[in-house]
């Protein structure tokens, strides 16, 4: 039995922590990346500092880093019984886990998962607002957006219907028209409100997907966290089975001693 358990957590101590860390170094990477390109400017303008976002994820990234060194260290822990690794390995999965810990508690701490939607939301009320001083950023960060990736609105082109002083024909961006149509002055005219709803009718002149879930397809936090929960399992795992060689390494010993015993004693 004690057998079975610890083939179960070498493969969760092995081969998942490498799939794993290459997810949660390239998930950071994107993260930090998707902030900076889309969220920089407009963070920046309502006094949010954007390194509440990307130091966390640096840590996500070292702690990617940490984790194929456990996978190293924990090879030589099984398979030559080594203290000296064995040490190392405990003292860099503790390492390891306190990054992960700390990350994820400041992700959490500056709602992470709720930022994209309350920067879009709160942007898209002064689109059209031209009182607003951080109408411009708004403009800019919503065009970029939505011509980049392929999105209208936070959930969808509907959203902007209830834009802040959004006029009666023509509310929806032309950055929302699809290709060619953007260079047409009829793309967005001819979608009135009493229209917004005939999907069939706009379908093919403008984007369907909300910004929001495009966003979260290719920068999601949400994905980040569960990977650093899921290496974190892997790592407890880990320290199962490091635990059951030193078990087994010691009950060699005592086996050891108790047949040198018998052996002096006859």
């Amino acid at each position: 039995m004690m057998e079975n358990c610890l083939g179960i957590t070498s493969f969760c101590a092995f081969i998942a922590p490498f799939f794993l860390g290459i997810l949660m170094i390239w998930g950071a990477f994107a993260a930090k990346n998707g902030i900076i390109w889309y969220f920089a400017r407009i963070l920046d303008y309502e006094g949010v500092q954007l390194t509440n976002f990307t130091i966390p994820l640096i840590l996500l990234i070292v702690a990617g880093v940490f984790t194929f060194l456990l996978i190293f260290f924990l090879v030589v822990t099984v398979n030559e019984r080594k203290n000296n690794f064995s040490i190392f390995y405990l003292v860099m999965i503790g390492c390891t886990m306190a990054l992960e810990i700390s990350a994820l508690t400041m992700l959490f701490k500056n709602d992470a998962d709720g930022m994209p939607e309350n920067t879009m939301y709160n942007s898209m009320g002064n689109y059209y607002n031209e009182g607003s001083p951080s109408q411009n950023v708004s403009v800019q960060f919503w065009n970029y957006m939505q011509d980049n990736l392929k999105c209208c609105g936070i959930y969808g082109y509907t959203d902007w219907v209830a834009a802040s002083q959004a006029p009666e024909v023509g509310f929806i961006p032309k950055s929302c028209c699809i290709g060619d149509n953007q260079t047409s002055e009829s793309c967005t005219e001819v979608i009135t409100k009493d229209k917004i709803n005939s999907v069939a009718f706009i379908k093919n002149t403008i984007y369907m997907d909300g910004c929001l879930s495009q966003y979260n397809s290719f920068y999601g936090i949400g994905f980040l966290e569960l990977t650093a929960i899921l290496v974190i399992f892997c790592q407890v795992c880990g320290l199962v089975t490091a635990c059951g060689v030193f078990i087994s390494k010691r009950s060699g010993y005592e086996n050891l001693a108790k047949s040198t015993s018998v052996i002096t004693d006859t």
